[in-house]
This record gives structure tokens, C-alpha cells and sequence, in this order.
């Protein structure tokens, strides 16, 4: 998740997304400069050795409960 606080200690998704590496993917991450304009300042992680439809189907609700204004699938607020 590339997030922004809004106010002390909570945190608002910008974008969230899921990756076989972070090591691979954050680094040159094409939506990272979208999220920084966006008012993203960190990128917390979080791991799911469960493989990847696992991380696809944890992706999708974390999606669809924060409706983050930079992911453009699995949005419940797009009509």
C-alpha cells in the first residue's frame, strides 16, 4: 500500500496493490510518482506466504473496503 496519514497513527490508502517481490516491484513501481502527487508519503507492507490467488483475492477486498482513488478495479464507489 503506498498510504498518507491523516492524522497521527491513522493511515489512508492511496493505492494498494500485491506482488510476488517488493524488492522487484516497489523500486520501480509505475504508480508510485501518481501516489507521492496524491499525498502518499509511505508504503507499509504486509506478507501472505499463501501464494499468489491468496494475495489476488486479499488484494481485491482491501480494495473494495478502502476504494483507494488510485486502483481502478475492485472499487465498490465506481458507478
Amino acid at each position: 500500500m503506498f498510504v498518507r496519514e491523516v492524522s497521527r497513527g491513522q493511515w489512508s490508502p492511496i493505492y494498494i496493490g500485491q506482488a510476488d517481490s517488493l524488492k522487484a516491484r516497489v523500486p520501480q513501481h509505475d504508480r508510485w510518482a501518481d501516489a507521492v502527487r496524491a499525498g502518499a508519503t509511505h508504503a507499509m507492507s504486509h506478507t501472505n506466504p499463501a501464494g499468489e490467488q491468496e494475495r489476488l483475492d486479499e488484494e481485491r477486498d482491501l480494495i473494495a473496503y478502502w476504494n483507494p482513488p488510485l486502483n481502478t478495479h475492485h472499487r465498490t464507489d465506481v458507478k
